[in-house]
């Protein structure tokens, strides 16, 4: 079981049972105390929950976005990563919102001096502390459950712009439907950005395929890489293959798809 997983099911255990010693927690997921601790005090430092005389509690129930933030997060760093080869010092770039894409903004610490462009609020408070960067937020009315800006303003903004790339997160992709999200109004922007990018980066986690929401905002022959991690069933690969769509897979530690794909042009392992 990986981490994310292991702590997104010990989260769901004390949600239900309110509190829990670490030795009712260990018995549950069969794993070791020594372990149940780690993920506890770490989950205790992100705030998410509270450690008192040897039971833990959730501090809140952690809102949606920051299951989001916590779900597949060593994927999307590995993602980030990948994402970062293709920036040069001086770029101007546009990080769309989305958790995938707010692991490139801690990773553009390593790049240099650059342009940024987000209608992403958490995206825009990981950048402002960098004074290498020149940090861009879009107007527009904002969404308080992601906190991302969108609407009419968020469109005039973006409509004024040009950049050189732009990291776009999705909540679904499905190889026919294309590209989705559940909210139309991030969908109207996310449709405005394709159109004043010179490259378009699709970054999203294995988990995203296979899935369809209801705002369609690009096919995936919209963009110029898909960057994503290793746990891509090979299938979904090969299909990505046959349409000829470009394919970064972000290497992870005892990760690895090469021996299970013929490896192509249209694909690489970074």
């Amino acid at each position: 079981m990986r981490k994310e997983e292991r702590q997104a099911q010990l989260l769901a255990l004390i949600e239900q049972h309110e509190t829990l010693t670490p030795q009712q927690l260990a018995q549950h997921l069969g794993i070791s105390i020594a372990t149940i601790r780690r993920d506890l005090k770490q989950l205790a430092n992100q705030g998410l929950l509270r450690r008192t005389r040897g039971r833990a509690s959730l501090r809140a129930a952690p809102s949606l976005y920051q299951r989001r933030l916590h779900s597949h997060s060593a994927e999307k760093r590995a993602i980030a990563k990948a994402a970062c080869r293709f920036l040069q010092e001086g770029a101007s770039i546009y990080l769309d919102s989305g958790t995938t894409t707010l692991a490139v903004a801690h990773e553009l610490q390593h790049v240099g001096t650059m342009n940024v462009v987000t209608n992403d609020l958490h995206i825009a408070h990981a950048l402002v502390g960098n004074p290498e960067l020149i940090v861009q937020l879009c107007g527009g009315t904002v969404r308080r459950d992601t906190e991302t800006l969108v609407g009419g303003a968020a469109l005039e903004a973006i409509h004024a712009l040009r950049v050189e790339i732009a990291f776009m997160a999705a909540s679904a992709v499905n190889l026919t439907y294309g590209v989705s999200n559940i909210d139309p109004f991030e969908a109207e922007v996310k449709k405005e950005v394709l159109t004043r990018a010179q490259k378009k980066m699709l970054l999203v986690d294995s988990s995203k395929f296979g899935r369809t929401l209801a705002s369609r905002w690009a096919p995936l022959e919209a963009f110029d890489w898909v960057i994503t991690d290793p746990h891509l069933s090979p299938a979904v690969l090969q299909a990505l293959q046959q349409k000829d769509i470009r394919v970064v897979v972000a290497e992870m530690e005892n990760d690895s798809l090469m021996e299970l794909v013929e490896k192509k042009d249209t694909i690489e392992y970074w």
